[in-house]
Parts: structure tokens; C-alpha cells; sequence
């Protein structure tokens, strides 16, 4: 994605970065570690696993998908950064993005993003954009009352 095109993106992927918090967190709580020599022996099933099991109870059955593919940034000193690539499938959005988690945090980078079948607008779809997560969402807190329901 162009420089100026993923600057453009960034309300959208930290909305969709807040919403996957708990997700995260379900992740982190396998060590990096374990994370990281998942990949580099290709055991892409495992981190599936993993990842399945941390979004079954916050989100709907095959909205969020591991597409099998990630990599790990290793440095000599700090904790690795894992970075995995998901699929997000909801109700007329399809987003493609990478998750990167370290140690204290995550950031989501998209990919590419399909609103049924035309590309995002950046100007026009933040409410189609939050209506389809709150859709796929479990159980959550809604971001305009910040009262609690089941979806």
C-alpha cells in the first residue's frame, strides 16, 4: 500500500487495532517466544489454533482468519515482534491486514479493504465500517453509549 494511502488508513486501523485488544491479549498469553519458533518451523497450525481459540469469544465464527502466513523481527536486544496476516470477514467488509505483536502492544496494518465489492472510501464508510464490526463482535461494549450487550 502507498506511503500516503496507509497514513490515510490509520483512524480505521486503530478502531479495528482497539476492537482486537482482547484478542491480543489471548495471544500474548503464549510467549512470543513460542510464537516466533511456531514460524520458523513452519508450524502454521498451531499459531491457527492459537489464534482461533483467542477470537471464538469475542467475535463470530469465521470472521477473523489466519491466512497461514507470518513472519518474526528478532533483534539483539527487546523482545521479538511477531507479525501475523489476517482476514476480517464481515457483513459487506473484507479486510486484509497484518497484526504486528510485541511484548506491549499491537498495531494493525491493512492489506488491502473491500466494501462489498469497491474499495474502501475513506471519506464514506466509517459508520458501514463500524456497524460491521459490531456485528461480528461477541460480546462487546459499543463505542457510542459504552453499554454492554450480546450481539
Amino acid at each position: 500500500m502507498k506511503n500516503t494511502e496507509a497514513r490515510a488508513y490509520q483512524d480505521y486501523e486503530d478502531i479495528l487495532n482497539e476492537e482486537l485488544r482482547d484478542v491480543v491479549l489471548e495471544i500474548r498469553s503464549v510467549a512470543l517466544v513460542d510464537l516466533t519458533s511456531f514460524i520458523h518451523a513452519n508450524k502454521f497450525e498451531n499459531i491457527a489454533d492459537i489464534f482461533n481459540s483467542a477470537t471464538e469469544l469475542y467475535f463470530k465464527p469465521g470472521t477473523l482468519q489466519f491466512s497461514y502466513t507470518g513472519n518474526v523481527e528478532l533483534g539483539w536486544f527487546g523482545a521479538p515482534i511477531v507479525a501475523l496476516d489476517i482476514e476480517f470477514h464481515g457483513i459487506g467488509v473484507d479486510i486484509f491486514f497484518k497484526l504486528e505483536i510485541d511484548a506491549l502492544s499491537s498495531r494493525t496494518e491493512f492489506l488491502h479493504v473491500r466494501i462489498g465489492d469497491r474499495p474502501l472510501d475513506l471519506n464514506e464508510d466509517m459508520e458501514f465500517f463500524l456497524r460491521a464490526i459490531r456485528d461480528v463482535k461477541v460480546f462487546q461494549k459499543t463505542l457510542e453509549r459504552g453499554e454492554v450487550f450480546r450481539g
